[in-house]
């Protein structure tokens, strides 16, 4: 069921409903990708009682890593940092704001760009979960009728066919006013709604006349109508061709199987079927408009990227019916570090951890994340009862085999 709270999104009309709106960035750019739901304990003085309050932190697409990030920093803290954590809270204090502080210095690199709310706060919740709750990560909620709200798409549509600017507006106030949409409840009337559009469409039609050809450098955005979807058989070819399967994570429950634009159109991508691969809901989501092709076995990258990508490992995927399952989540995580299906296979059980790379792909990318990797590996299975894994094996063709890691 897709969680959405009406306070939330109502934030959004502090960036957005001025009136007066020029938007300089991609209208979803101000849309959340998602949000974390924490819940903590505090402290309520004048009943001098505790009751636990639940939260909703809204992140935005240029943050989630850097929230990953801090994430796995404050889990790894020691107890005696936790401590002013713990006991319920009554307030966001200046002391326990300094901590804060101190704990993301260096993960949020673009801390000034913070979009939805008040960025310290956001950490000072999620932290108090995290002390409050065994170590635990806050759950992870995506935002999915994200797309359903873009108004740039709306007004690229708009532009593309020809119609009176009556027609325009009623077509305009019905979209408002849809049941299925939640503009209502970020813009209070529609004249701040229709104020949006004009600025999306006010930037879209000068990026038109401003942008530049690919070859000088510049970024390049599509000329408009948008693409249409390609067609179901296409689809079915593609889907075919890479036999009913996630090229990245090797997801193979076809109601998730998406067909994803290795160069997205965004950027000019076409239909053409050597820009289309085969990808799960989840893989899709994450690569966002990247340009990943995951149809390749060897990395075009030329150093190992800087973070690791987010594993989602939890104690249910550690029961032995659900190994499956940590084998995706393994494979998604190191197929995004090498930007490419550079997993030839894999290989779990209750001792031993085994990650077999296709040629071309240095397995030393992954020992240099193994403090992260291994970090997760043990919380997870120490919270659904299983002792640790005792070695790891990783290897390449080309490469002495790196093993065992004694974990």
């Amino acid at each position: 069921m897709q969680l959405i709270s009406i306070d939330l999104v109502r934030r959004l009309i502090e960036q957005m409903d001025g009136g007066a709106n020029i938007n300089t960035q991609p209208f979803l750019t101000f849309m959340p990708i998602g949000w974390y739901r924490v819940e903590i304990e505090t402290c309520i003085e004048e009943k001098e009682s505790t009751e636990i309050v639940q939260r909703l932190v809204m992140v935005f697409e240029h943050e989630k890593a850097d929230y990953e990030n801090f994430i796995e920093f404050v889990k790894n803290l020691e107890a005696s940092e936790l401590k002013a954590f713990i006991e319920p809270v009554t307030s966001f204090d200046s002391h326990l704001q300094q901590k804060i502080e101190k704990f993301q210095d260096g993960i949020f690199a673009n801390f000034g760009q913070h979009i939805g709310g008040d960025l310290l706060s956001n950490l000072f919740y999620i932290t108090c979960h995290i002390a409050q709750n065994d170590r635990e990560a806050p759950d992870w909620f995506d935002f999915q009728q994200r797309q359903e709200h873009d108004l740039d798409a709306l007004a690229q549509a708009f532009l593309s066919v020809s119609m009176s600017d009556l027609t325009k507006d009623k077509k305009l106030f019905e979209e408002y006013n849809r049941d299925d949409r939640y503009w209502k409840i970020i813009y209070q009337s529609y004249r701040l709604f229709k104020s949006q559009y004009n600025a999306c469409v006010e930037r879209l039609l000068n990026d038109r006349w401003t942008e530049k050809s690919p070859t000088n450098g510049s970024t390049y955005k599509p000329d408009y109508p948008p693409l249409p979807e390609p067609s179901d058989a296409v689809k079915r070819q593609v889907k075919e061709r890479d036999d009913y399967r996630c090229l990245c994570c090797g997801e193979n429950r076809r109601n998730l199987l998406q067909i994803d634009h290795i160069n997205p159109k965004y950027h000019g991508g076409d239909h053409s079927l050597d820009n289309l691969q085969t990808l799960c809901s989840v893989c899709n989501t994450m690569k966002g408009t990247e340009v990943i092709n995951f149809c390749l076995h060897k990395t075009l990258l030329n150093a190992p990227k800087a973070t690791f990508p987010h594993l989602q490992l939890t104690p249910s995927h550690y029961k032995i019916e659900a190994h499956g399952q940590s084998q995706l989540n393994l494979r998604r995580s190191i197929n995004f570090l090498y930007y490419c299906n550079a997993i030839n296979h894999t290989y779990i059980d209750s001792s031993i951890w085994q990650i077999h790379l296709h040629a071309g792909n240095d397995p030393r990318w992954i020992l240099s994340h193994q403090k992260y990797l291994f970090s997760e590996i043990i919380q997870a299975r120490k919270k659904a009862g299983y002792s640790k894994p005792e070695s790891m094996v990783i290897n390449a063709p080309g490469f002495d085999v790196v093993a065992p890691i004694k974990i």
